[in-house]
């Protein structure tokens, strides 16, 4: 890692040393959930500005699930890793901002985006009451995490999810 400023990242293919990585910052910026300006512009800066988003919410999150904790690399990459947005890119959900994301694998990911979880305001898991789908779940482990706090959140606290995300997540959950 060649910088940080708690959002962003260069990376140069070094190892990222994490006791090297900077403490909070006494203040955190005011979290703007939505992407503002024209549609088509936005959609041009979005592609460059995922990659960003994701490299900065792998780095957050120590390249591990926040939900499982499984992180796998190959080759010095990251696999099967994805940072989910927790106000979806369709709803203009910011990708500026990593407070707006969590780190799923693949798995956690899909059900997350159905809203067959989503964590509260405390990060706790909460899982659909959905009868099918709770009969299914057993073998996801998930509802073994039902009512547990997200094992794997940002070391920083500047960086954990914005609670205007999780409440715009929760409205869309109940």
């Amino acid at each position: 890692m060649e910088s940080a400023d708690e959002t962003h990242f260069v990376l140069r293919g070094e190892k990222i040393r994490w006791e090297e990585i900077p403490g909070p910052v006494t203040a955190i910026p005011e979290f703007k959930p939505y992407e503002s300006g024209p549609a088509a512009e936005i959609e041009v800066v979005r592609k460059v500005r995922e990659r960003k988003f994701a490299a900065t919410v792998r780095w957050a999150y120590h390249e591990k699930c926040s939900l499982c904790e499984i992180g796998f690399r190959l080759r010095g990459r990251p696999l099967a890793l994805d940072a989910a947005h927790i106000i979806p890119a369709e709803e203009r959900g910011t990708s500026l901002d990593v407070r707006n994301g969590l780190l799923l694998c693949k798995n956690h990911h899909a059900l997350f985006d159905q809203y067959a979880w989503v964590p509260d305001e405390d990060y706790r898991v909460l899982v659909s009451p959905e009868r099918e789908f709770r009969s299914t779940a057993m073998a996801n482990h998930l509802l073994k995490l039902e009512g547990r706090r997200l094992p794997n959140l940002p070391s920083n606290p500047a960086n954990l999810p914005a609670i205007e995300a999780i409440q715009y997540r929760l409205d869309k959950f109940r």
